[in-house]
């Protein structure tokens, strides 16, 4: 064997070995993040799922789909430092460009990473989500500014006082929230969505089809899904949430089981809510128990006329009081109460 050719054995293996380590490194990224944000963890080839972590800034779950030469992001996350970590690692993992964004309703912890993916992506939502963004979210920022600092500071205290674990697991949650508020004001440029659409959108790239639907008036009056067709996999925003009490405050509960029921007629394999770990088309299932067990309690409530003292000492019912978010129970209680009684 002369010089040369060992050169380029060499060289060839020198090349393997750096492929290798790519491909072994993505791998263990897909499964142990280095963001305090979230973690990651992979749904199929090319479709990873992004989950917050308590304490961090992210706070809602977010998507990353390889479209092939493109790459699309799924909801954004509450502070843009938590986001500029999501473009970061949607553009190691899948090697391309974000060319989407999708804001799946206009909650604040759904868009507001949207100004870091910008001038390169383009912004897609419902036309009812785009126009609940302009008009509630400057209102709401102004508003934050204001109580954000103090609840903060609150949350904080509880936190060191606290010894039940799973209450401070929830605190801590609720510190990332609020600290995330109160650190992005300064930075903060509300984004809209460029493109708006009102039924049905589908996005082609050369590796797969992403696919997105609307869904009135359940979880807030406008909400979409991203649905892979060949994957079956679903990014249901807070239509879903798994382990956790939904917030239901903002939507119509009877609108909310006939959506849950309409997503349950795709063909799923796997589920990503808008909070909680990834799931199954069963947990739809819960999801529904959940809120139909709610309508029951209020209907049982409103006929014993109890007070609104009396709505505090309600327990929260099986299997649902292991949930996370034990908070949204008693919100959710209040608000289906006072919309049945009117």
């Amino acid at each position: 064997m002369n010089s040369n050719s060992s050169l380029i054995d060499k060289t060839f293996m020198n090349t393997l070995l750096f492929l290798l380590f790519i491909l072994v490194s993505g791998c263990l990224y897909a499964q142990n993040s280095t963001s305090k944000h979230f973690k990651v963890e992979s749904m199929s080839e090319g479709v990873y799922a992004i989950i917050h972590s308590p304490g961090g800034y992210a706070i809602c779950n977010a998507g990353i789909v390889n479209l092939g030469e493109e790459t699309l992001v799924f909801d954004t996350f509450l502070a843009p430092g938590a986001a500029l970590d999501l473009l970061k690692i949607a553009v190691e993992l899948t090697g391309n460009p974000v060319k989407y964004v999708i804001n799946s309703h206009y909650h604040n912890d759904h868009i507001r990473g949207n100004q870091v993916f910008k001038p390169s992506a383009t912004i897609i939502s419902t036309a009812v989500t785009r126009e609940l963004m302009a008009e509630n979210e400057p209102k709401e920022i102004l508003q934050e500014q204001e109580y954000a600092p103090q609840r903060l500071t609150q949350l904080k205290q509880e936190y060191e006082t606290e010894t039940d674990e799973k209450t401070k697991k929830s605190l801590l949650m609720w510190i990332g929230y609020f600290e995330a508020m109160v650190e992005s004001h300064a930075i903060l440029k509300t984004t809209l969505p460029d493109v708006t659409f009102s039924k049905s959108l589908s996005i082609h790239g050369s590796q797969r089809e992403a696919q997105l639907f609307t869904f009135d008036l359940g979880h807030t009056t406008s909400d979409l899904i991203l649905y892979l067709p060949a994957e079956k996999i679903v990014f249901a925003g807070d239509l879903l949430f798994i382990g956790m009490h939904p917030y239901l405050a903002d939507g119509n509960t009877t609108h909310l089981v006939q959506d849950l029921m309409q997503l349950k007629t795709f063909d799923i394999e796997k589920v990503l809510p808008g909070h909680g770990e990834v799931g199954t088309s069963q947990d739809i299932d819960l999801m529904i128990k959940y809120v139909n067990q709610m309508n029951s309690l209020v209907e049982r409530l409103a006929a014993q006329n109890v007070s609104s003292e009396e709505l505090e000492q309600v327990h929260i019912p099986e299997p649902f009081d292991s949930w996370e978010f034990s908070n949204f129970f008693r919100l959710n209680l209040k608000f289906m109460f006072n919309s049945y009684a009117r």
